[in-house]
Order: structure tokens, then C-alpha cells, then sequence
């Protein structure tokens, strides 16, 4: 910032802010509310990642923005990777005309050596219509994650680090070993013999 200051020709700057709706490492949901709330203030661009919400979180599976009941004109640019919910490859990206004309002109490039072949395109479509007709999936998925949180919470020795809507559900020892290398080694012995029991 003093650069900014120190700068008198420069009339503006753009700040763009990318950011995923579940945190991988976590399991935590972003506050896109608040995050709507801090760009309106502060006049940024979000560029919204929803590969692991899309099909996931809302009420009818449209990710983060559904969940948080935010207009997605609200967004600047909104991609997914199709390889989550939808079962397939590829992925996909979403904005105002504006910024997918831009996107259409930089990649052109890419349509021939990159583009989505037409039976994946065809299969996304399917999992969206099967998503779209059968609502009751979204419910059982809610409720297996409210099962799978309710018995993950009767281990002693464990705290649950994840958003409670969250499909992806992180464990965290509740008390450390005193070192980081203990603590790993500790949950990746745990991890293989949960595996063991489940396989054999």
C-alpha cells in the first residue's frame, strides 16, 4: 500500500478476491453473506470457486449462493469442476456477459486443444436432471451427514472441525501429542485401522 500512496499517477486499482465455498482443509463453509457485505463496501471483484458445493449445498443444489440465498449477479465469476457431484470431467465458469465475452475471446485458443468432449457435456446434463428431479437426494445426503456428525461426536478423543452442513467432515484430535509429526502419525494409524475394519 505505501507504493499506492506513494504513486500519484496511479487512478485505481482492482482487487479481485478468490475463494472456495467449502475449505478442503477444514470443512468450514465461506460466509459469502459477509463476504457480499465486505465487497459492496469495499467495491472488489469475488471470483467464486463452487466445485465442492454445486449439487451439495441449497436447497435444490446450486452451491453456496443458493445456501446463503445470495442472487449470484452478485458474483463476478463463478467456476466448478465437474468431477464432485456431477460424476464427470470438465468443469465450468459463469459470470456477466461481459466477463464471459472477455473469456471467450482470451481462450479461444483452448477450444479445440481443451474443450469438453460432447458425452461428458451429455453426462453433466443427466446428473443435473437427476438432480433436478430428484430432490429427496439432497435430503438423504443432508441426513447422512447429520448421522455421520452424530456418531463421529461420541469419540472421546476427537472434536469435529467441519461446518455441520458440510459433506466434507474433518476430525481433530482433542488433545495434542505435543508434536505436529505424533499427531499425524497418531490419526493416519487410526485412519488405517478404520480402513481395515471397513475392508475386512
Amino acid at each position: 500500500m505505501p507504493y499506492l500512496q506513494a504513486n500519484k499517477n496511479c487512478l485505481s486499482v482492482t482487487i479481485d478476491i478468490c475463494f472456495l465455498e467449502f475449505f478442503q482443509n477444514s470443512g468450514q463453509i465461506a460466509p459469502l453473506d459477509e463476504i457480499i457485505k465486505l465487497k459492496e463496501k469495499y467495491r472488489f471483484r469475488i471470483l467464486l470457486d463452487e466445485s465442492n458445493s454445486f449439487g451439495v449445498l441449497g436447497s435444490s443444489g446450486r452451491g453456496l449462493t443458493e445456501h446463503y440465498g445470495v442472487p449470484v449477479e452478485k458474483l463476478d465469476l463463478i467456476t466448478a469442476a465437474m468431477g464432485h457431484a456431477l460424476a464427470t470431467e470438465g468443469g465450468f465458469c459463469t459470470g456477466s456477459a461481459r466477463v464471459i465475452d472477455h473469456q471467450r475471446l482470451s481462450s479461444s485458443g483452448y477450444v479445440f486443444s481443451a474443450s469438453l468432449p460432447p458425452y461428458l457435456a451429455s453426462a453433466a446434463i443427466t446428473a443435473i436432471d437427476v438432480l433436478d428431479e430428484n430432490p429427496n437426494l439432497l435430503t438423504k445426503l443432508k441426513n447422512n451427514i447429520a448421522v455421520l456428525w452424530k456418531g463421529l461426536s461420541r469419540i472421546p478423543s476427537f472434536t469435529i472441525a467441519s461446518h455441520p452442513e458440510s459433506p466434507i467432515v474433518y476430525l481433530r484430535l482433542k488433545q495434542s501429542t505435543g508434536s505436529l509429526k505424533d499427531d499425524l502419525q497418531l490419526l493416519e494409524n487410526i485412519a488405517e485401522r478404520v480402513r481395515n475394519a471397513v475392508l475386512f
